[in-house]
């Protein structure tokens, strides 16, 4: 090997003392980056298991939605269902009767049905406001705010996750 030197100083020493520390330090910066990822795996793991069970709490606290709405389906169809046959059974009788005591009679009827479809309306409309979060009592209010805060929380400790995977070279970071 051929050594470029000075008078008394040798070129070659340095040059691969340098290459030695630039080595060691990436791998110590890899190193470093990979358990910084760990770490932050571990958060994003701990942020998602507190945001399921603030997902369960909330599940809890406010119900099932879904099972709320189709009960107020079954109260629409069953109520429409009553307020028609109601009408019908009443126009049958009025059949009975004759002349203006029939025209009053029918007259009454479907003023009946629409004061039995009012009421349907009036009854759909609070179930419906019923299975509302909003209008539901201040428990299930506060587990609402508990899980968007955990959702954000997990969100923003798996973005932090991708950032770190990203930089520190893992391309597959999803």
């Amino acid at each position: 090997m051929l050594a470029l030197t000075l008078p008394g100083v040798s070129l070659v020493r340095p040059a691969l003392l340098a290459l030695i520390c630039a080595m060691a330090f990436i791998f110590v910066q890899t190193s470093s980056a990979q358990e910084t990822c760990q770490a932050q795996r571990r958060v994003s793991a701990a942020a998602d298991t507190a945001y399921q069970a603030a997902r369960d709490e909330q599940q809890k606290a406010c119900g099932d939605r879904r099972l709320c709405t189709y009960d107020c389906g079954i109260l629409e169809t069953v109520c429409k269902k009553y307020a028609k046959s109601d009408e019908f059974a009443c126009i049958d009788e009025c059949n009975l009767l004759s002349g203006r005591y029939k025209r009053q009679c029918k007259k009454e009827c479907r003023a009946n049905k629409r004061v039995a479809k009012a009421g349907c309306r009036r009854a759909l409309r609070q179930c419906k406001d019923d299975c509302d979060p909003q209008s539901r009592d201040l428990a299930c209010q506060a587990a609402q705010g508990r899980t968007r805060e955990a959702a954000i929380k997990a969100s923003d400790a798996y973005l932090a996750l991708y950032d770190c995977e990203h930089a520190a070279g893992n391309e597959d970071a999803r």
